[in-house]
């Protein structure tokens, strides 16, 4: 029977469309195998059937995370994933310090004596030489002084000189002239007291002048006593202790002359090594120190001038309690200065850390918080001269307290929590399966953690965006 026409065109119709869900078909088909071999794992079942991926009910937001993160191929609306492949890298870790280029030595300068400043040659900041005139005092004052310790030397001299000829001395001598003749004088009283004794007892002297005669006797016995108890004095005065006594402060007389002819000698200040006058330290709680102006006083001893020798440079810096225990003598470090822009930092060492917290009033800013003196050595001190760094410069020091030249570092959103444990999903290179990886932590970074044990170079990790 032929087919009508209506007929007809309803079956080629028919045909079209079957032909073009056909079509379609081997559409999806081949969309889902590119799909598959891109992310490594086909969800046939998923993407036919055109589901989203369900957020999961109760428990924490990590395990929600480790759950999604083990499914390779987000769902429409889930969570984005990158693939992070782990590359050894240098690591470094720095701790900022502010510090101030210093001499590596200053000398200060102090005023050889009391006395005034008479003439001033040179002002702070100025270069000088070794040798060079610095001040000049005024020798009014120490002249006196020098001229009153020299008549004390004398006169200890002499009284030395007495004590080892005192024996041989023109006073024992009359002592014992003194002696002798009141000896002489009771002897002769004895003879007469003898010879009048007999007259009496023959009635030819009255009783009252033999009685006259007796009392002078013991008044003479007694001045003979005294007059030899007075010599023995003399005598014992000297004695080895008296003479010690005497050649110790001829000895300090001496030491006193000698030490302000020596003062009295640098009366022209000089400097004591080349390099550039500065403001001399002054010591904590010391208040003000003296200007260095003519006409000023100086007490002995006081700073005049300190001389910053700049045969070497260095770096003081401080750092606080926080970071102390970070840092130790031998650490490397770098240097730069704000001054020489586009410069390459300088390699420096720490040389010392303060024992003693800094005082507060060289604390700074933090002085709630304890700080201590650090010194940086430059490696090459000519180097960082010639470059124009100049004492008094302000400077950062970076000082290296972690290095490692080939850390792994894995960036933070990749690090979950499953219970106790720090881990990372690794992708299989392979199949494309991620698997929960425990790792132990190293330092932290502005970009990541190192991971020092669990993964290795080359390792590919999911890391949520």
């Amino acid at each position: 029977m032929p087919m009508q026409p209506d007929q007809l065109i309803s079956t080629s119709g028919h045909q079209r469309r079957r032909r073009g869900a056909i079509l379609a078909v081997v559409l999806a088909v081949l969309f889902i195998a590119a799909a598959s071999i891109w992310m490594g794992r086909a969800h046939l079942e998923r993407l036919l059937a055109g589901l989203a991926a369900a957020p999961v009910d109760g428990g924490s937001a990590q395990a929600d995370v480790i759950d999604r993160l083990k499914t390779p191929d987000p769902a429409p609306g889930g969570e984005p994933v990158r693939l992070v492949t782990l590359e050894p890298r240098p690591l470094v870790q720095n701790v900022a310090l502010a510090g101030t280029v210093q001499a590596g030595r200053n000398i200060n300068v102090a005023a050889p004596f009391d006395g005034v400043i008479e003439d001033k040659r040179v002002e702070f900041g100025t270069l000088v030489e070794k040798g060079d005139v610095l001040v000049v005092m005024d020798t009014a004052e120490i002249d006196t002084r020098l001229r009153e310790a020299e008549a004390a030397l004398l006169k200890a001299r002499i009284a030395v000189e007495e004590l080892e000829d005192w024996q041989s001395g023109p006073e024992v001598a009359r002592s014992r002239r003194s002696v002798e003749d009141a000896e002489a004088q009771l002897d002769h009283l004895v003879r007469q007291e003898a010879e009048l004794k007999g007259l009496l007892e023959r009635g030819i002297v009255p009783r009252n002048e033999y009685d006259n005669l007796v009392q002078q006797l013991d008044t003479q016995r007694r001045q003979l006593a005294g007059v030899r108890q007075d010599h023995a004095v003399l005598l014992e005065k000297s004695n080895q202790t008296n003479l010690r006594l005497a050649e110790i402060e001829l000895e300090n007389a001496r030491i006193n002359l000698a030490q302000l002819e020596e003062r009295r000698a640098g009366a022209v200040v000089r400097a004591p090594t080349s390099g550039i006058v500065t403001r001399p330290e002054r010591e904590s709680g010391s208040g003000a120190s003296q200007p260095t102006q003519i006409g000023v006083r100086m007490a002995h001893g006081t700073a005049l001038f300190s001389i910053a020798d700049i045969g070497q440079i260095v770096v003081r810096a401080s750092v606080d309690e926080i970071d102390l225990m970070k840092l130790g003598a031998g650490q490397g470090a770098e240097i730069v200065s704000e001054a020489l822009p586009g410069h390459a930092p300088f390699e420096g060492r720490i040389t010392s850390i303060g024992a003693e917290a800094l005082t507060a009033d060289r604390a700074g800013a933090s002085a709630g918080i304890a700080r201590f003196d650090v010194r940086v050595d430059f490696a090459d001190s000519d180097g960082a001269l010639a470059a124009g760094l100049r004492i008094g410069m302000s400077v950062t020091v970076a000082a290296k307290v972690y290095e490692n030249v080939a850390a792994l570092v894995v960036p933070h959103a990749a690090l979950l929590r499953d219970g106790a444990r720090d881990i990372v999903m690794v992708v299989d290179p392979i199949t494309g399966a991620r698997r929960p990886m425990p790792v132990s932590l190293g330092v932290p970074t502005q970009t990541g953690v190192e991971v020092v044990a669990g993964l290795s170079p080359g390792a590919v990790i999911a890391v949520p965006n």
